[in-house]
C-alpha cells in the first residue's frame, strides 16, 4: 500500500497532462493545415488580381457610363477580402511555427493562447468589414431604387468600423498579460464583439436584401404590364 500512495502524486500529474497526437494525427493536421493556407492564400492572390484588374480598367468602365460609386464599392470590397485571406494565412503559418516553442515554456502558455485568438479573430474582424461594405452596397442601391439619398450612410459606416476597431484593440491590450489566463476574457469579449457584428451584418443584408428584391420584382411586373398593355 505504501508504493501506491507514493505513486498517486505522479500519476495525477500524468493524469492532468493533456494527452500528445499521434503521428499520423499530426502528419494529418499539418496537410489540413497545408490545404487551408493553400486556399486562403490564392483567394487572396485573385481577389488582389481582380482589384488591380478594376483599378487599371477605371477609365475603361467610367467611358461605358459604369456606375463610379459601384466600382469604388468594389475596389474595396476586393481589397478587404485579400487582406483578410492574405492575414488568415499568415495565422496559420505563424501559429504552426510558434506551437513548438510555446510549449517548450509553460509559463508562457497563456500568451500563446491569446497569440491564437489574435491571429484567429483579427482576420474575422477584417472578413466582418468586407461584408459592412457588402450591406453598404446593397443599401444604397436599395435607397437608389427608391430615388432617395443617403448621404450619411458612408460616414456612419466608416464610424461603425471605426468603432469596433477601437474595441478590438481595447479589449486585446487590456488582456495582454504574461501572468494569469487572460485569454479567456479576450476570447470572451472578442467572441462577443464579432457575433454582435455578424448578427447585425446578417440582418441587414437579410432585411435591405429582401426588400430590394421585392421593388426590382415590382419594377419587373410594372414594365411588364406597361408592356403588354394594348396602345390606344
Amino acid at each position: 500500500m505504501d508504493w501506491i500512495e507514493q505513486e498517486l502524486p505522479m500519476f495525477a500529474m500524468y493524469s492532468n497532462t493533456p494527452k500528445t497526437m499521434s503521428l499520423e494525427e499530426v502528419r494529418r493536421s499539418s496537410l489540413l493545415a497545408g490545404l487551408d493556407v493553400l486556399l486562403f492564400f490564392s483567394s487572396s492572390l485573385l481577389a488582389t488580381r481582380f482589384w488591380l484588374e478594376t483599378r487599371s480598367r477605371m477609365r475603361e468602365f467610367r467611358r461605358l457610363h459604369l456606375d463610379r460609386d459601384s466600382l469604388t464599392v468594389r475596389c474595396l470590397f476586393l481589397q478587404l477580402l485579400s487582406a483578410a485571406n492574405a492575414l488568415r494565412a499568415f495565422g496559420i503559418v505563424l501559429d504552426a511555427n510558434l506551437r513548438l516553442i510555446f510549449e517548450r515554456h509553460k509559463h508562457h502558455l497563456a500568451w500563446r493562447r491569446w497569440l491564437d485568438y489574435l491571429s484567429s479573430s483579427l482576420p474575422t474582424l477584417l472578413w466582418s468589414s468586407m461584408l459592412s461594405v457588402l450591406l453598404l452596397y446593397i443599401i444604397e442601391i436599395y435607397h437608389k431604387s427608391q430615388l432617395q439619398r443617403a448621404p450619411l450612410l458612408r460616414p456612419t459606416f466608416a464610424f461603425l468600423n471605426g468603432i469596433f476597431y477601437l474595441l478590438y484593440s481595447t479589449f486585446a491590450g487590456l488582456t495582454l498579460h504574461l501572468s494569469g489566463p487572460t485569454y479567456k476574457d479576450f476570447r470572451r469579449m472578442v467572441y462577443f464583439l464579432l457575433a454582435g457584428a455578424h448578427a447585425g451584418i446578417a440582418l441587414g443584408i437579410l432585411r435591405y436584401g429582401l426588400g430590394l428584391a421585392w421593388r426590382l420584382r415590382q419594377r419587373t411586373r410594372a414594365a411588364g404590364g406597361s408592356a403588354a398593355a394594348p396602345s390606344p
